[in-house]
């Protein structure tokens, strides 16, 4: 959390936002937890001062013995003149109960069903993808995964297969990523662990360990629900985050002694980015030396 501070502005701003993720339940056999909410924005206009954002956290897993269902992620802002504000995951069931609502919803525990699509939010980007979905439902031999903002999670199938819903692929940044993930649902002692839903969703619990695993941090993913028995703990959802972009000046550009990459400038140094595979060509023979990473 902290200020985005427009120095020269106005400007205009692209912005993305993710809520924590919900953390994964644990006992019996723990939902996932649900991603955080995904909303985008273009061409918003935004003046000169400081424009606060909240990252919101990752909901705690689950414990048992203690308090068996996770609990929900907090919401991440971006404060401008109309707030984009996204919601954080619903947390994952535990001991045949349901899934809590969020974001995404969480997944729901052992005879438990996955709920959580009533707080998704109409995206204001056009046209709008659907940025959160349900969590899987519970059976009598596993957890449902949590959902994400690409999927919902899956239903339990006798324990297997209930993987947490995908997040959605942007390429915000230039690369091609998938954010907002949901946990795994947890089975049975003796089965292999459920995968987390690309996009930072965490691993549920299985074979190798009764813990589900926390999201990845920075993305919004759910955690992964915890297998059966005592003790066991579910996965903590990840962290939210705000990605802002905006357009250089055009006169900034003259200073440019080369191509390639992503160009910014910085205390009278320019500086090329390179995301992806590209040219770094020089195009200003004064340009002699250079600093690299």
């Amino acid at each position: 959390s902290g200020d985005f501070n427009v120095t020269n502005g106005p400007i205009t701003i692209s912005s993305l936002v993710v809520g924590g993720g919900g953390g994964g339940g644990s006992r019996q056999h723990g939902g996932g937890g649900g991603a955080g909410a995904l909303r985008y924005s273009t061409s918003t206009p935004l003046g000169p001062g400081p424009h606060t954002v909240t990252i919101g956290v990752g909901g705690v897993g689950g414990r048992s013995p203690g308090n068996y269902s996770g609990v929900n992620g907090t919401t991440t802002t971006l404060a401008l003149p109309s707030p984009i504000a996204s919601p954080g995951g619903g947390r994952g069931g535990a001991f045949n109960a349901a899934g809590g609502a969020g974001g995404s919803g969480g997944g729901g525990s052992a005879d438990g069903g996955g709920i959580g699509d009533a707080n998704r939010l109409v995206n204001t980007s056009t046209p709008a993808p659907t940025q959160g979905n349900p969590g899987g439902s519970g059976d009598g031999s596993g957890g449902g995964g949590g959902g994400g903002a690409g999927a919902a999670g899956n239903p339990s199938n006798g324990g297997t297969d209930n993987l947490g819903g995908a997040g959605l692929p942007l390429s915000f940044t230039g690369i091609t990523t998938h954010y907002a993930g949901g946990g795994g649902g947890g089975g049975t002692s003796s089965a292999a662990p459920n995968l987390g839903g690309v996009g930072g969703g965490g691993e549920s619990g299985g074979t190798s360990t009764p813990y589900g695993l926390n999201g990845t941090p920075g993305t919004g993913g759910g955690g992964g629900g915890g297998s059966n028995g005592s003790p066991t703990i579910g996965g903590k959802g990840s962290s939210g985050l705000v990605v802002v972009k905006y357009q250089i000046g055009s006169s900034q550009t003259n200073s440019a002694k080369a191509t390639g990459g992503a160009i910014s400038f910085s205390g009278g140094q320019t500086i090329h980015q390179f995301l992806s595979s590209d040219n770094f060509t020089i195009t200003d023979s004064s340009l002699t030396s250079v600093n690299y990473l």
